[in-house]
């Protein structure tokens, strides 16, 4: 399905969790997705029974809330800290994972791990899932997923090198421009608003570009021009970009000092 139609997205959406379901069931996990990009954890054989214990616990808070539907995303929420926030799941963590190591010939390294890449593969195929082969990443603690660098040992992302230049040019292509449509408006907006979620303080200079979305959507196919602050923000946007130090902590909620 063509992801450009309003409806594929959620259709696909479908067929998709179905399938992550089943790989959870089948004990591979943790995993998650966004639209058809998946990210697969695997852990040590010999913290497999620690962590399922803390799935256990997890799901059993997950059970006393509703599932949750926030705009594009569906959550499940757990307990409340203490600084009133919700921890937030994206799966209700029924299944167990499950020790897959006896199942094929494996190294010495993936034989310390639950599950290694030819157990996902054995699941894809009875299913007949293709994978994209060019966007394979070997398992290690900092990977690249919808455009961002997680770095698990240090609990940092940042904007992956790749998307930090495709942005930069966007942002250098929109300059040298005089009038834009409103596709050219949408485009670059989608993009900044990605990056805002690593730096947040972007999103203060994101207004000139909501501004201009609703006024192109008057007349969509009529160049713009747009409001001289605007590009003021995107040189704001440029310097950020091109400092090359964009992170954001991942760091779980630390225990809370009423002071």
């Amino acid at each position: 399905m063509a992801f450009g139609a309003s409806p594929s997205c959620g259709a696909y959406g479908q067929v998709a969790d179905a399938g992550a379901k089943i790989f959870r069931a089948n004990g591979i996990g943790p995993l998650d997705k966004w639209v058809d990009d998946h990210l697969f954890f695997h852990i040590l054989r010999t913290h497999m029974h620690h962590y399922n214990l803390a799935r256990q616990q997890w799901h059993a808070d997950i059970t006393t809330t509703n599932m949750r539907h926030s705009t594009s995303r569906i959550w499940y929420s757990g307990i409340t800290h203490c600084d009133h926030t919700v921890e937030e799941f994206s799966k209700d963590c029924s299944f167990p994972i499950k020790d897959l190591s006896d199942r094929s010939p494996r190294s010495g390294e993936d034989m310390l791990f639950t599950y290694n890449i030819a157990d996902i593969d054995n699941v894809s195929h009875e299913l007949s899932i293709p994978w994209e082969a060019s966007k394979d990443q070997p398992f290690v603690s900092s990977t690249t997923y919808i455009g961002f660098v997680w770095d698990i040992a240090q609990r940092t992302v940042v904007i992956s090198p790749a998307k930090t230049e495709k942005y930069i040019g966007a942002i250098n292509s929109w300059l040298v421009r005089h009038r834009h449509t409103l596709k050219n408006v949408q485009e670059l907006y989608g993009k900044l608003l990605h990056a805002a979620f690593i730096l947040l303080q972007g999103c203060a200079y994101l207004t000139g570009l909501e501004s201009m979305l609703a006024t192109c959507a008057k007349k969509p196919f009529v160049p713009h021009r747009p409001d001289e602050g605007l590009n003021q923000d995107l040189n704001w946007w440029l310097d950020r970009l091109n400092s090359g130090n964009i992170i954001r902590s991942i760091r779980p909620p630390s225990s809370f000092l009423d002071l």
